[in-house]
Parts: C-alpha cells; structure tokens; sequence
C-alpha cells in the first residue's frame, strides 16, 4: 500500500490531517455501490467566476445563478467550481461549501469539477469533502493542485517522485472520488516549481482513482505525451490557444478562461471543420484571450468587467484578488475587446 511522503510539508501538516482525515467508506452512488470514474468527463468547462456584492463582503447569488444559466445556455459541458478564476484563495470555507452546494443542486445539467484542492490546505479540502458527502455522486472530479512546497530554494523544481507520492496520498484522502492531476508548472510568489511530467502520469497509473489530467503549461507537445504515458487519460487543457491542437489531438477537452465570457467562441473551436475553419476559429478565441490579458495581472477583473458590459450579470463585481482596473485600462480592454469583435451582448439565454 502507498505511503504517504516524507517531506517537510507532510511531517508538519501530518497530524492536522489525520485529524480532519474522516474515515469513511469509498463514496457510494445514490443505490449504495461503490462510484467508478465518470466517462463523461470532455468538452468545454469554464472556471467560473465568483461575483461579490458591490462591497466585495458577500458572494453575490443573483449574479453566480445568471453565470450559471448563461454558461449553460450556451451550451458549454460544465464547470469548475472553486478555480484561481473563481478566487478561491479570498473564500471562506463556508464560502466555498455555498458555491460548490448551489452550483451542483442549481441542476442545470452542467458537470461539476471542484477546484481549490491544493497541499496548503489540504485539511480544510477534506472537511469540505466531507460535508459534501452526499452531493458525492454528482461531482465530476476533484481538481488536485501538485505540491508547491514553501521551504525549497527558489527556483528549484520539486522531485517527480515526491509528486507521484503526494497524488498516491490525495487518491487514498479522496476515498475513491474521482482524481484529477493539475500540471500548472509556472512558480509563484517564491514558490517553486512542481511539474507533473508525463514520466509521473505514468508512474501513477496504477492508481484508478486518477481519471485525468488538467495541463496549463501552454505545451501543445504534452497533449501527446500524456496519452503515450497513460492510454484512455483524459486530458483537458487550461489554455485557450490550444483549444484546436487539444481537439485535434484527441484530448478530452479544455478549461480556460475564455469559457467564463465568450463560451460561443470556445464552442466554435470544437465544431468547426479540421482545417482551414477549424484554425480560423482558433485564431478569432486566440485573439480575444489576448484581450482578457491586456492588462497584466488583471484576468478576473477584466472578465468581471466584459460580463457586466455584455449585459450577462446586472453589475460588475468587484474582485478580492489581482486589483480592480482602472477607468483607463477598463477603456482600453473594451476598446480591444471591439475591436477583436468580442464586444457583442450574448444572444438570448436557452430554456
């Protein structure tokens, strides 16, 4: 049986995990057998956004209900709840409880990935899991960010092998919910960098619980070589100019931020033609993620700003993390956004 790991992270935190660690049977399906990895986890997720109310003190449920109905109006597959999108660093456990209950019971036939699982809160992910206990069934995967541990040199990249042995421990702390591994190899603020490399995919593939793999690298090469590492891996990738070479490629499908505002344009990608049609529409989703990212360091804000504008939700919200634009960036975003032809209301939401 796998052990847990021998590193500086887990001999501090070990004993506030085995604490929070409830013991409980694998999660069940509504009629008490064992839940086996859902096949239905492809197509086109958004990591949608948390609106506050005006003074930023509370979750806005009017305006998260409307980003709801517009993401599944447009015909997106589903959502990942409780993302770096969705600022689920600023969000009290209560907070995150709320988000993760309204958006599984708003029953809006969206799938349901829950975000937020990283190795510095790990405690409080497996209470929250294990309030969630029941909704179990209706969760598509857990989202697992890899171990950024804090005491490294800068710089230094993060053993393979205490990677596969972090994930060997998450599988085992899940009990059997379905596990999706997260290479975001990209350092920041002084952390270090803990890729998820394809050597590690395969090294964990006797493990069943892993269903997939979220890969925000921007490496188009890794859509083939997690697949080559673990046939049947279902890989979505976390970057809106490679949604093409993803569908392309054979993976199973994307979660990028583009989804939140312009889920047509993601859609496109997918049912365009391979070709020509295919690589047009591309290059119109590439064009309107450069203007998300116009402002750097702004990408929630720019987001909530096009959602208001656009007419989705009645206000815009404000953001607890990242800054808020100013009245000048938030003129030149719009007037980007017109220019690349995005500044477009939505047409009328599905029944």
């Amino acid at each position: 049986m796998p052990t847990r790991p021998s590193s500086p992270y887990w001999r501090r935190h070990e004993a506030a995990l085995r604490k929070s660690q409830r013991r409980v049977e694998p999660w069940a399906s509504p009629d008490g057998s064992p839940m086996t990895p859902t096949p239905h986890l492809s197509g086109a997720y958004a990591p949608i956004l948390t609106p506050f109310t005006p003074d930023g003190g509370t979750i806005d449920w009017e305006a998260y209900r409307q980003q709801l109905d517009y993401l599944r109006g447009a015909g997106l597959d589903g959502v990942v709840v409780l993302g770096t999108n969705g600022e689920y660093g600023q969000l009290s456990d209560e907070e995150k409880y709320q988000l993760v209950t309204t958006t599984l019971e708003a029953n809006t036939g969206l799938r349901v990935i829950v975000g937020g699982t990283k190795p510095e809160s790990a405690s409080g992910t497996l209470a929250l899991l294990a309030r969630l206990e029941t909704l179990a069934p209706r969760i598509a995967a857990v989202l697992v960010a890899p171990p950024f541990f804090r005491n490294y040199a800068a710089g230094e990249t993060v053993a393979a092998r205490e990677v596969v042995q972090f994930y060997r421990s998450a599988v085992q702390m899940l009990d059997g919910l379905p596990l999706l591994l997260y290479n975001v190899p990209v350092p920041a603020g002084g952390q270090v960098t803990a890729e998820v490399t394809p050597q590690a995919v395969a090294a964990l593939a006797d493990e069943p619980g892993i269903v997939g793999i979220k890969d925000s690298s921007g490496q188009a090469e890794l859509i083939l070589a997690y697949q080559a590492a673990r046939p049947g891996l279902r890989l979505l990738v976390g970057s809106d100019h490679l949604v093409a070479a993803a569908v392309d490629g054979g993976a199973a499908g994307s979660v990028t931020a583009c989804a939140n505002v312009f889920p047509a344009a993601v859609l496109a990608v997918y049912r365009a033609s391979q070709g020509p049609e295919r690589e047009a529409a591309q290059a119109r989703l590439s064009a309107l993620r450069r203007v998300l990212e116009l402002v750097p360091g702004k990408l929630v804000a720019a987001q909530k700003m096009m959602l208001a504008r656009l007419g989705v939700v009645p206000r815009q919200s404000p953001v607890r993390v990242g800054g808020e634009l100013t009245p000048d960036e938030a003129a030149a975003v719009w007037e980007a956004l017109e220019a690349a032809g995005g500044a477009v209301a939505p047409p009328g939401r599905r029944d």
